[in-house]
């Protein structure tokens, strides 16, 4: 009887405990539920928050852009028209500097052209002042042939070859006659020169007149005698 009752109280217990379990069971499974919904509730309360957000930001970036653009449209404008103005210039800097390289090349150009002309006027020159140098030294020995030549014509009388007697006679005879009286004044030159000594009258043959191959026309015989006398 004693383990009959026993065994009463514990199954009695153990019915007790169970229904506590399924209570407390029960609980946990409704508080989960709630939890799950309060966690749905979360997750959709910061869904909402987060697209509010991503539009709020949106809308920021937005009106920051419009901000920017209107803020900074002068600006562009400027840079713009500075960026114009510097493409101006570089092309105008261009163009001068391609001017100012054809100038120099044919400043350079003109310039070699010069100095090729200068060098060969001055070899021109220095080819003109040994000549002349050349020159003087030959001058200088002309003169030096010519007072040679004055200075023993001096002293001797030039030779007149003459094949006419009757001319040599009047010419050296300071005697008058009828004949000459007709005879012009300034023909008495040589006369004069022969008294001077300064000529001398000297006969020859009038086959052996040299003169003659100048004045008469000649046998060709002759002449090749007469041209060998003048050592042509």
């Amino acid at each position: 009887m004693a383990k009959e009752a026993e065994a009463l109280v514990q199954a009695h217990a153990n019915n007790e405990a169970r229904t506590e379990l399924e209570s407390c069971l029960r609980e946990a499974e409704e508080h989960e539920s709630m939890l799950v919904q309060a966690l749905e509730e979360l997750r959709k309360t910061l869904s909402r928050r987060e697209q509010q957000e991503m539009f709020k930001e949106d809308m920021l970036r937005k009106d920051i852009e419009d901000l920017q653009k209107q803020s900074t449209r002068s600006l562009l404008r400027q840079i713009e028209a500075m960026q114009e103005t510097n493409a101006r210039r570089v092309e105008a800097w261009t163009v001068v500097e391609r001017t100012l390289n054809s100038r120099l090349q044919e400043a350079e150009a003109k310039a070699a052209t010069a100095e090729e002309r200068e060098r060969s006027v001055n070899e021109r020159l220095s080819q003109t002042l040994s000549r002349v140098n050349v020159l003087e030294a030959q001058i200088s020995c002309l003169r030096a042939e010519q007072t040679q030549l004055s200075r023993t014509l001096e002293k001797e009388s030039t030779k007149i070859h003459i094949d006419n007697k009757s001319a040599q006679i009047l010419a050296k005879s300071p005697v008058f006659h009828e004949r000459s009286k007709h005879i012009d004044t300034r023909y008495h030159f040589i006369k004069e020169c022969i008294v001077k000594k300064e000529v001398e009258l000297v006969h020859v043959k009038t086959q052996d007149q040299v003169v003659d191959i100048f004045t008469k026309p000649l046998k060709f015989e002759d002449f090749r005698r007469l041209r060998a006398r003048l050592g042509v």
